[in-house]
């Protein structure tokens, strides 16, 4: 079962952020991502962040959480759906950007993309 509003950031272990198996419990509306596409432009700074992060990966990520929320969990979270398999790109797209804009500060964010060597 997805998560629902006012989707609190649900705790992922080692484990599970390692080898991220079936994620859907941490997505929002999974029966309609595809549908909330459009929400996410190329201009938001969460739509940048997250295809930064999936196509070349975070070196230095400096997010800054809303009130009440566990910046840590938060951030693991988003990683876990980052990293899985189970979903495809605009799927992991909408649910990141829909969940960073929930839980984080978007005038408060800043990133590096990895360097590859």
């Amino acid at each position: 079962m997805p998560i629902s509003p006012p989707y609190t950031p649900l705790p992922v272990d080692d484990a599970q952020l390692a080898i991220p198996g079936d994620v859907w419990h941490l997505v929002p509306f999974h029966g309609a991502l595809r549908r909330l596409l459009g929400t996410y432009r190329e201009e938001s700074v969460w739509y940048r962040l997250v295809n930064d992060w999936i196509d070349y990966g975070l070196d230095d990520i400096r997010l800054t959480a809303r009130m009440g929320i566990a910046q840590h969990v938060a951030t693991r979270h988003v990683t876990a759906i980052i990293r899985s398999p189970t979903l495809d790109r605009d799927q992991k797209v909408v649910a990141c950007c829909l969940l960073l804009d929930t839980w984080f500060m978007d005038d408060q964010v800043a990133w590096a993309r990895r360097k590859v060597a």
